[in-house]
């Protein structure tokens, strides 16, 4: 479904997160139940850290292009999960309040 949003309103979302964005919706009206995706998701989850292997060639093959750029490459990661960390925590805080409400 992602490919077809993007064919035809071409936004800059990936496909990918469309999906992951239907699927959500999916599961919150009930189109789609935990038991049709789950067999399917640990097979993911499994091999999960297999995902990550082309974004690291990518970055093996820009090396030479963050030449001086280290520094500024780690404050920006770290000020992303430090800025992460917060959110999650906030958001979880949120959840448990309303749930134990």
């Amino acid at each position: 479904m992602g490919v077809i949003v993007n064919y035809f309103f071409s936004t800059p979302i990936p496909m990918v997160v469309w999906g992951m964005i239907f699927l959500f919706l999916g599961l919150i009206f009930k189109v789609v139940s935990v038991s049709d995706i789950e067999e399917t998701s640990r097979g993911l989850l499994k091999y999960f850290a297999f995902f990550f292997l082309p974004a690291g060639v990518e970055i093996m093959k820009e090396y030479a292009s963050m030449d001086g750029k280290v520094l500024q490459i780690l404050v920006i990661i770290s000020i992303s999960t430090i800025i992460t960390l917060i959110l999650t925590a906030l958001v979880v805080e949120f959840v448990i309040r309303r749930l134990y409400k």
